[in-house]
């Protein structure tokens, strides 16, 4: 990104600060589980023309499990959704009038990067990780975000998102059958 200003407001959505500022501003309060199974997050910041989505899923949700993948079952099921989350238009659209250009997408998980401690001494809560960097051409054509999270992800009871962007601060719940957030 050209300057800090996405990466500083990806920092204060991570670090929690944007619901509790977006909650004073509409006037009510809602305090989410870090991990709760059958809730996503979805964090975005635009910096210019630049437009970061971050998601953050339980492995429950995405797999069915959160554990390491030991069968074949198991590790074939974490590869296909690997291969879904790094597939943006299967989760996400933006309004053609925005003319959003995928230029970046990442997907990690923590179901197999765990050390030995962390089998033995912690619960286990796998999670996904995705990153989209888009630059869309036209931020005023950027009305609003489609998910499709839902139709991939069925276990997926509610996607709270959390958006900074340079016109507003806005927080929203969907669920499925109201896949639609507006800016």
């Amino acid at each position: 990104m050209k300057n800090s200003f996405a990466l500083t407001a990806l920092a204060m959505l991570a670090a929690g600060a944007f619901p509790y500022a977006s909650a004073v501003a509409e006037g009510h309060f809602h305090q989410h589980d870090a991990h709760v199974h059958g809730v996503v997050t979805f964090n975005l910041a635009q910096d210019g023309n630049e437009l970061l989505v971050e998601i953050t899923a339980p492995g429950a949700d995405i797999v069915g499990f959160e554990h390491e993948p030991s069968s074949l079952d198991d590790k074939e099921k974490l590869a296909r959704a690997l291969a879904t989350l790094q597939t943006p238009d299967t989760l996400l659209s933006f309004p053609s009038a925005a003319n959003c250009q995928l230029t970046q997408a990442e997907a990690t998980e923590t179901l197999t990067h765990r050390s030995h401690d962390q089998h033995e001494h912690e619960h286990e809560h796998g999670e996904f990780s995705v990153q989209f960097l888009y630059q869309c051409n036209n931020m005023a054509g950027l009305t609003y975000l489609e998910l499709h999270w839902f139709e991939q992800f069925p276990a997926t009871e509610q996607v709270n998102i959390n958006a900074f962007t340079a016109k507003q601060q806005k927080a929203a719940t969907l669920k499925p059958g109201q896949p639609r957030f507006h800016f």
